[in-house]
């Protein structure tokens, strides 16, 4: 018994005694890394950007040579030769090559010894290439696992990249594009260039969109789902809105809360559009083969933004045809004002806190829904459909009268 007790002492004596843990200096170092990164990223999304511009650039100046060598097929043979001196020769197209990079980015021959990535001497059999998208020069070496440089078909890029702004007349000759790598091989060249691998990935790889849809492939679908739960309710609200209007009685107390309720949706609509938007950018950057089509994307955007777009129309004619029932003077109103002088100025009426609350919500929404349809006319004037420019230029007029006229309401409440 005294053996277990001396034990149990010991036992409580060591745990007692347990040694303390040594404070050590700790230096937090997340901002400067955070910020580190943040700069590199800004980094890559500028190189991305440029190499984006020049791939348009070179997309159109290939193309246009496809087209012109497909209805010329007796002088193909002889651009590839070199001897042609027409506008789509090859002594013309290279030149047009260089100056798409920049004579100044053209890395001279010269000067290369060694390839510029994998840093191995040129020989005879290890000849030097000239990417088209940077210009530096690379090598082609097929015993490497994976080669620096390739001659790729510009048709299979711009399948992968369908959202960019091409020229017309690429995009008139779409059919013809994407088909071209199938073409005969000596007319098929013609529409592809030297790329570097480097520049391939910035064209191609997009990180951030590729984790996002992998996350939640499902994400799409789910707020389509919530944008036509929001759309029936407030058709449903317009109903109800436009049953009061009608009615004999105004109830102003329904019909504030049948306003306030549309101007909340229709917030929740914005945030949809600018969901679909965001997405529809993103996957036109990308190019990334996906579940979901592009074009499924941007009717979702379009189809969004036009319900929006009516939505807030049919809100400010109905608020039009309020306040002119509101202001339509009743029989003892008429008799008081025939009472008054006709010289007498009347002051306006004075708004309550809760119509200046809903007044100032009501031009938020405004405001930013013209931000919008701002943007809708230069992509659209940018895709050369003038037919639809001047239907979006007559709703950014109607929403430019309604926010001159809510400022004019607020007075000295706006922002």
């Amino acid at each position: 018994m005294a053996a277990v007790g001396s034990k149990s002492r010991n036992h409580k004596l060591r745990t007692k005694q347990a040694p303390k843990q040594a404070l050590v200096p700790v230096r937090d170092v997340t901002a400067q890394f955070v910020a580190a990164r943040t700069r590199k990223l800004q980094e890559i999304e500028l190189l991305r950007l440029g190499v984006q511009k020049r791939f348009i650039k070179l997309v159109n100046l290939l193309g246009n040579a496809f087209l012109w060598h497909k209805n010329n097929k007796s002088s193909y043979f002889w651009l590839l030769a070199g001897y042609d001196s027409g506008t789509y020769s090859a002594r013309a197209v290279h030149a047009a090559e260089i100056d798409i990079v920049g004579a100044e980015n053209w890395q001279d021959d010269l000067d290369a010894a060694r390839c510029g990535l994998c840093f191995s001497q040129f020989t005879i059999l290890n000849r030097k290439h000239h990417c088209r998208l940077c210009g530096c020069v690379v090598d082609e070496n097929q015993n490497l696992d994976r080669s620096c440089s390739a001659q790729i078909p510009a048709a299979l890029l711009i399948q992968k990249l369908p959202q960019l702004n091409y020229a017309p007349e690429i995009k008139g000759s779409w059919a013809t594009l994407v088909e071209a790598h199938t073409a005969e091989q000596r007319l098929a060249r013609v529409f592809s260039f030297r790329c570097c691998k480097t520049c391939k990935n910035l064209l191609l790889h997009d990180p951030k969109l590729r984790l996002q849809l992998s996350d939640d492939p499902t994400k799409l679908f789910t707020t389509y789902q919530e944008f036509l739960n929001l759309k029936a309710m407030v058709s449903n609200l317009f109903v109800r809105y436009s049953e009061q209007l009608e009615s004999v009685s105004l109830d102003n107390t329904k019909m504030l809360m049948l306003r306030s309720k549309l101007v909340e949706y229709i917030k929740e609509l914005e945030k949809k559009g600018g969901f679909f938007k965001a997405m529809l950018t993103s996957v036109g950057e990308s190019g990334l083969e996906l579940e979901v089509p592009p074009l499924l994307v941007s009717n979702m955007y379009k189809t969004s933004m036009m319900f929006l777009l009516d939505s807030i129309q049919k809100l400010k004619d109905m608020n039009e045809v309020q306040e002119a029932l509101s202001k339509s003077p009743s029989p003892v109103d008429s008799v008081d004002a025939r009472a008054q002088s006709p010289l007498e100025v009347q002051s306006p009426p004075k708004l309550s806190k809760r119509e200046i609350r809903e007044r100032r919500e009501q031009l938020m929404v405004i405001n930013e829904q013209k931000f919008l349809v701002e943007d809708l006319i230069e992509k659209t004037r940018k895709q050369r459909k003038f037919d639809e420019v001047h239907t979006l230029e007559e709703s950014k007029k109607d929403l430019e009268a309604k926010i001159a006229e809510l400022e004019e309401e607020l007075g000295d409440f706006g922002f």
